[in-house]
């Protein structure tokens, strides 16, 4: 597809930075970022020699103009030629010009899409803070009900002498395993809330997608 093969192209166009450095290619919308500064070095040549066809062109067509020739002295081969080269900058110019609008619309699908993903991610991200939130109560009540229960059969076992061992030994060691799955729940908890916690990149890459809709938008 000629559309890929011009992006391809542009992707092999060195990425460097304002003191000509290489910097990686990986895309982000950072304005204080190197990435930042190959774009603008990229606009900056673009725009330049954009600049440097349309002086070639119009210092042509001062010259044909000023040329002082009778009109049946003219030569009809160099006018063609002109009209020729014109017509071929003027069709580059429109396909690059279509080639901008192409890849316009598809950033701002992308965008558009990235901005709903986000959006969706972070309202996944709040909830599950919230049922993470839910289950830590539910975790410190099971520990204090635990703690309660071993407290009254430790007390219940000094009133009563003669209990029954075995019973008592079966009583504790489900107590056991209830507390061990509970200081589980626990420590996976914990592993949870420091993943939750550490959303620094989701909120920065929100911010920054927020800012290029604004900037598309706008």
């Amino acid at each position: 597809m000629f559309v890929q093969d011009v992006i391809n192209l542009i992707h092999r166009i060195p990425h460097v930075n304002f003191r000509f450095r290489s910097v990686s290619d990986v895309f982000n919308y950072d304005l204080q970022s190197e990435y930042a500064q190959a774009i603008a070095i990229f606009a900056i040549f673009s725009l330049l020699f954009g600049l440097l066809l349309l002086l070639i062109i119009t210092i042509t067509w001062v010259c044909q103009c000023c040329l002082r020739k009778e009109t049946n002295q003219r030569s009809r081969r160099r006018i063609r030629n002109f009209t020729i080269g014109l017509f071929t900058i003027s069709v580059i110019c429109f396909a690059l010009l279509g080639g901008c609008l192409y890849g316009n619309e598809r950033i701002n699908r992308s965008v558009a899409k990235s901005v709903n993903g986000l959006e969706d991610v972070f309202r996944n991200l709040k909830l599950a803070a919230s049922q993470v939130n839910i289950i830590r109560d539910t975790q410190e009540n099971a520990t204090k009900h635990v703690d309660d229960l071993v407290k009254l059969i430790d007390k219940k076992t000094r009133e009563t002498p003669d209990y029954n061992k075995t019973l008592l030994e079966e009583v504790d060691s489900a107590l056991t395993a209830v507390s061990d799955h509970v200081d589980d729940v626990k420590n996976k908890l914990l592993n949870v809330n420091v993943t939750l916690t550490d959303i620094k990149k989701i909120e920065k890459a929100k911010l920054y997608v927020d800012r290029f809709e604004y900037d598309r938008l706008f």
